[in-house]
């Protein structure tokens, strides 16, 4: 029965990650960092219970069931090799490409020509570049986040007033 508790576990994270987001879901509202700790705890703890609860159920299977075994080193190997990809190599993360209005596809983002590093507590984190994101933000439609943008790069001398 381990199985079911880290499965349990799995659905509770799933619905608090939910729950609990990661930036503000209304224009206007100010980031809550509470908020934020909590969706990544949540998704954090949901990861290794997922995990955790394939590898439970991949001993209590008995050795015979082949197929079972293997989905679940195949479920458990995505779960752990896919968030250290990530990790190491953020650029994969906007390799999705859009479709576009003329119904063909736009080429995949070059982000690593985006990407700027920040120092924050001793750690290097990636981030896009504002200029990157006033124009995705166009591309999306969101002016006003975009206006926000465009305003902060304009008081800053990173791009002139139009």
């Amino acid at each position: 029965m381990p199985a079911v508790g880290f499965h349990l576990a799995f659905g509770v994270c799933m619905v608090g990650t939910a729950a609990f987001s990661h930036h503000p879901w209304l224009s206007g509202v100010p980031f809550d960092p509470v908020e934020y700790f909590l969706h990544s705890l949540t998704a954090t703890v949901m990861g290794f219970a997922f995990a955790f609860g394939v590898v439970v159920r991949f001993l209590q299977r008995e050795k015979t069931d082949i197929v079972g075994r293997l989905l679940d080193g195949t479920a458990v190997a995505a779960a752990t090799f896919l968030p250290l990809l990530m990790a190491t190599q953020p650029e994969i993360m906007g390799d999705i490409a859009k479709q576009l209005d003329n119904q063909t596809w736009e080429a995949p983002i070059q982000v690593a020509h985006h990407r700027r590093w920040l120092a924050f507590d001793g750690l290097r984190i990636p981030v896009l570049s504002l200029a990157y994101e006033y124009e995705a933000y166009l591309k999306l439609g969101r002016m006003e986040k975009a206006n926000i943008i465009r305003q902060f790069l304009q008081k800053n001398g990173r791009i002139r007033s139009s």
